[in-house]
């Protein structure tokens, strides 16, 4: 199944580290997108070595790269590629 997880600012968002962690032991293919607030707490690095096939940057929607496509349906617009691609959308946290 494709997931994106998208990770808020709170001091919570730690914990979406888990549910990367959890979501890829299952095989899933997991793809994060973190908002600028979650950056202040969090390293987006950390979730490629959860096994996260990518991790989006506030910033990337608007200035997309061929690699930010890879493995989706090539489109012009970032946001809708990934929104063809995933099965499910995770939001975490949710406080």
């Amino acid at each position: 199944m494709n997931i994106i997880v998208a990770v808020t600012g709170s001091i919570a968002c730690y914990k979406a580290f888990d549910v990367v962690r959890g979501l890829t032991k299952l095989k899933h293919n997991v793809r994060v997108v973190l908002t600028q607030g979650a950056l202040d707490f969090i390293k987006p690095e950390i979730f490629m070595h959860l096994g996260a096939q990518y991790v989006y940057l506030p910033q990337d929607d608007h200035n997309p790269t061929k690699e930010m496509f890879e493995g989706l349906e090539h489109e012009q617009v970032l946001h809708i590629a990934l929104a063809r691609w995933a099965n499910k959308v995770v939001v975490a946290p949710l406080s």
